[in-house]
């Protein structure tokens, strides 16, 4: 691993990539149902700013397709921490929003 230096923008970017790619690993899990109930714990539980949408319709605004890129990226520096997850990767496959997303049964 380089080490590297980070401006704050650049952080911020990989923390909130990365809470999203750990949100959709939790619906994929099947720990939550959908979307909805992530940004419900994540306003209410985590104070996620409620003018945001919660933290999967702030993803959903980013763009699935934007954060699979950015995700892919970011593995290319550490595959094992920057995986997608396979909701991420269903969903811009798909061309659906984390939103719209159910998980198969």
């Amino acid at each position: 691993i380089n080490r590297g230096v980070f401006i704050q923008a650049e952080i911020q970017h990989r923390v909130g990539l990365g809470m999203v790619n750990e949100a959709a690993e939790i619906l994929a899990d099947g720990i939550a149902e959908n979307a909805a109930d992530i940004d419900l714990v994540t306003i209410h539980g985590y104070g996620f700013a409620r003018w945001r949408g919660g933290l999967m319709y702030y993803a959903d605004q980013i763009g699935v397709s934007d954060i699979l890129r950015h995700l892919r990226a970011l593995a290319d520096e550490d595959p094992l921490v920057w995986r997608p997850s396979p909701v991420i990767v269903g969903c811009a496959e798909k061309h659906i929003s984390l939103a719209a997303w159910h998980r198969a049964e």
